[in-house]
């Protein structure tokens, strides 16, 4: 409708009596409303067909001549839906009984006064606008389950309502065929669906079942396997919470969904099975490096035990420091779980003592270490290994020429997202210009290649003998 109707519609007045017409017109009129007119069946049905936008429909119950209007009525209502009123003679009351096959009328007393007439009209329309407005809603409630249910055999979604005082549950199509049954042989009963479930993943089915059921949770969400009609087992993703409750918290309704996740699980398994072949062949693949750097130190140790000059012997300890340093990292390679991350606590503690005994005639040397405990990529934790075998090498060859007794502390400490590692002896200190800058020296040049590789800074500094402190980021941007 394209008006309230309240004193502003379109009316159709259906009347065989030229006055009746006038008479009922003037008053409508008068009230606001715009009013058609028509003597015949056939003159209001070419009035609809000619005019839009009436609102309601107003003829006598006997039109005279033959004609019914209840009958002319249902013609009109299979072409249009609009609101009808009768005028009804208050001696004829059983003529009402005609409007039993019209679905949308209300009728007036023929000699009901304007204030009547006028009321009947306002809640005639109040009327067919409400059951207008329920009949949209339920079609559009139809046309959303229809939606809904489209979506759900598309996805193959199984629904399942629980009824907890019934003791049943009410379960769709797609739900019993997702394991091969039609619905007919699924029973409504909570049983039906235990007794499906694989006797390994039962227990942990029941157990949050029960918490949601108590209220610990607020909704549920599980995989588990069922088995098929054929035997088999499939991986469902079952989700759900209860909806309605009494008083007492007691559920009362639950719903939720199942999804077959049958290929995901399977592929999933694949990946876990290639990866742990690639995690073999990978330790294997460790584990066969380590054996060759541990063949390159010991004849690096050989060759060093068999020279006689110093200097050649310190260049051998050199070399060998630095393969020691890739071999401890090899050896905490194969005792952690995972390739990406290293504890530096246990790479450094281990990687200090074997440098110290590269100097078995240094015995008075005393070693302090202070190490927190974290994690650092292999990249980085190799080359903050290679930095403090040079920086502990060099002590332990020159630090203590003067002295009989040393004293060495090493400290490695994560503040937030940077490192700061101090190497700190009680020595005679650096020599004057010491630095990674303009020097010759193989040891230096790595110090100083491999801190602009962590992106970080290292000094040195003479304080109570020489200081080291190298910083940098975890994560560099």
């Amino acid at each position: 409708m394209n008006s309230s109707c309240e004193g502003a519609g379109t009316l159709l007045l259906v009347e065989e009596e030229t006055r009746t017409i006038l008479d009922r017109k003037e008053i409508l009129e008068r009230n606001g409303y715009r009013v058609l007119t028509a003597h015949t069946d056939e003159e209001a049905l070419d009035v609809l067909h000619t005019t839009p936008g009436i609102d309601l429909i107003l003829m006598d119950i006997e039109l005279g001549g033959g004609m019914d209007g209840a009958e002319t009525a249902v013609k009109i209502l299979d072409d249009r839906d609009l609101p009808v009123l009768f005028f009804v003679p208050r001696t004829r009351c059983e003529a009402v009984k005609k409007t039993g096959g019209v679905t949308s009328y209300g009728y007036i007393m023929e000699d009901a006064g304007e204030a009547v007439l006028v009321a009947s009209v306002r809640t005639a329309c109040r009327n067919f606008r409400k059951r207008l407005q329920e009949k949209n809603e339920e079609e559009a409630l139809r046309e959303s389950e229809a939606r809904l249910q489209l979506a759900v055999q598309c996805a193959g979604i199984g629904l399942w309502d629980q009824d907890f005082q019934r003791g049943t549950v009410i379960r769709n199509r797609e739900w019993a065929e997702m394991i091969g049954y039609t619905p007919e042989e699924i029973e409504s009963g909570l049983h039906r669906f235990l007794a499906l479930i694989h006797p390994d993943d039962l227990p942990r089915i029941k157990a949050i079942i029960r918490e949601h059921e108590a209220g610990d949770v607020p909704f549920f969400r599980v995989e588990h396997r069922m088995r098929t009609k054929e035997g088999g087992w499939k991986w469902i993703l079952n989700m759900g919470r209860i909806v309605q409750r009494d008083p007492e918290g007691k559920p009362i309704r639950a719903a939720g969904v199942h999804l077959d996740i049958t290929d995901r699980k399977l592929a999933e398994q694949e990946i876990e099975r290639q990866l742990a072949e690639k995690e073999v062949l990978l330790r294997e693949v460790h584990h066969r490096i380590k054996n060759n750097i541990a063949s390159v130190h010991g004849l690096l140790s050989l060759q060093a035990q068999s020279v006689t000059t110093p200097e050649a012997r310190a260049v051998l300890q050199d070399a060998i420091g630095r393969v020691q340093s890739m071999r401890m990292l090899y050896d905490n390679l194969l005792l952690d779980s995972g390739y990406q991350n290293l504890s530096a606590r246990r790479y450094l503690d281990a990687l200090i003592d074997s440098i110290v005994r590269l100097f078995p005639e240094e015995k008075g040397v005393r070693i302090e270490k202070h190490l927190d405990d974290f994690r650092l990529d292999t990249r980085r934790l190799f080359y903050v290994g290679v930095i403090v075998n040079e920086l502990l090498t060099n002590v332990m060859k020159h630090g203590f020429f003067e002295k009989s007794r040393g004293l060495i502390r090493i400290r490695a400490k994560k503040e937030r997202s940077r490192v700061v590692l101090v190497v700190q002896d009680n020595g005679k200190g650096f020599p004057e210009g010491f630095g990674t800058e303009n020097t010759k020296g193989l040891g230096l040049t790595l110090i100083g290649m491999l801190t602009q590789q962590l992106g970080g800074k290292i000094t040195f500094e003479n304080r109570d003998g020489a200081r080291s402190v190298l910083v940098f980021d975890v994560n560099p941007k």
